[in-house]
């Protein structure tokens, strides 16, 4: 009996602990996105419906409308880098990041939140403003 209990809890404490492994994974995956101005692969990780703000302008999409806006602005903006600056969680648990972009044409100020869903930590939010 002890040890299925020991084997219980190892099990219990592998399924708890996935998730939590594959949260780097994307942050790292969004971050190379960006990097790339790749909004294919930025579009892979955004919520059903997101709010978009590109350059002083916020509006919500749906998230094919979202990706092809983003692919508008990294054809106007080619990515040359992305660094982290700063990351938090709020008190819902959704984590905030914060990072600069990069581009030919100049700088931008990245803020991001990725919230939990059903189908993994995805972009509710996203802006991109001139430094």
């Amino acid at each position: 009996m002890n040890t299925l209990k020991v084997v219980l809890v190892l099990f219990l404490g592998l399924v708890v602990a996935q998730p939590l492994k594959a949260q780097p994974k994307v942050v790292n995956e969004i971050a190379v996105a960006l990097r790339n101005g790749d909004a294919s692969a930025l579009g892979s990780h955004l919520a059903p419906n997101v709010s978009l703000g590109l350059e002083d302008k916020e509006q919500s999409y749906s998230k094919p409308q979202a990706t092809q806006v983003l692919k508008s602005f990294f054809n106007r903006h080619a990515a040359v880098d992305f660094t982290y600056k700063h990351s938090a969680r709020s008190q819902q648990k959704d984590q905030f990041f914060v990072g600069r972009l990069q581009t030919k044409n100049g700088d931008f100020r990245v803020t991001y939140f990725l919230i939990k869903t059903p189908n993994g930590p995805r972009i509710k939010r996203l802006r991109l403003e001139p430094k």
